[in-house]
């Protein structure tokens, strides 16, 4: 096997997890196709994630003449709010850890104290992913199940692309892990109040590893993005309301494991 270093573009054979150049960890790529530790391999990507800007910042740092690994820091959860629509989820990695970010407007929860109160008392948050078929263009919806409060949850709604880089990375991550890192701010607040826990979620793995296979199997080639926002106009016409389609046997628990 012949890896190429992202960061320097040194060409390296073996199994090897770090370029012996410049020090940059390695992960094995494949013509189009990128294979995770579960067995999914996904289209070429159409939009870059947060993970790959990383990267494309550390090689023109390493192009610019810096000596061994250049560190890039990832954005923080201010800066990716600030870019965020109100009340729907991002789904994305950091490094190899999954992560949500949610950035909640008062319209939708009505004080900034309640994430507050969730984080406190460590409430259980729920995941349902579902493949909607659409016309030309499959959607992995989302649905994130936010214990506000317990007995009538809060139920945010995402259709996610699965050729966008930052759901691919999100995916590889629970199939890798099957934990997620939740972060959260409130527009009382402002972003910079995000703040969040590491969740564990028994049982994402195989849900969310079924349903990105089918909607890799019904993707066209030729789909395009404005066959996706077809498809998302569509899936919008048949679930109006985000808690339209929960099913039991999909959702997913979320259980607390630590403060971040």
């Amino acid at each position: 096997m012949i890896q190429t270093c992202p960061l320097c573009g040194k060409m390296v054979e073996g199994a090897v997890s770090q370029c012996p150049r410049c020090g940059e960890p390695l992960t094995a790529h494949s013509g189009s196709e990128v294979q995770d530790q579960g067995g999914l391999a996904f289209p070429q990507r159409r939009t870059p994630s947060h993970e790959d800007e990383r990267a494309a910042a550390r090689r023109k740092g390493f192009e610019r003449g810096s000596k061994g690994s250049v560190w890039v820091a990832n954005p923080s959860w201010e800066e990716i709010f600030r870019e965020r629509p109100f009340d729907i989820p991002l789904f994305t990695a950091q490094g190899d850890e999954a992560c949500i970010g949610v950035f909640f407007s008062q319209g939708f929860m009505s004080r900034g104290q309640i994430l507050d109160e969730i984080l406190q008392q460590r409430r259980t948050f729920a995941l349902q992913f579902a493949t909607f078929p659409g016309e030309r263009y499959p959607i992995l919806r989302s649905n994130l199940l936010v214990p506000d409060n317990p007995r009538n949850p809060l139920v945010l709604e995402a259709p996610l692309d699965i050729l966008s880089g930052d759901i691919q990375d999100f995916c590889k991550a629970v199939v890798a892990r099957e934990r997620v890192a939740i972060a959260m701010a409130h527009e009382e607040k402002g972003e910079a109040s995000s703040s969040g826990a590491l969740y564990g979620a028994p049982g994402l793995a195989a849900l969310l590893s079924r349903e990105v296979r089918r909607a890799i199997e019904l993707i066209e080639p030729s789909a395009s993005r404005v066959d996706f926002e077809a498809a998302v106009e569509e899936m919008e016409r048949v679930f109006p309301a985000a808690y339209q389609g929960l099913d039991p046997k999909l959702l997913v628990r979320l259980t607390f494991v630590e403060r971040l």
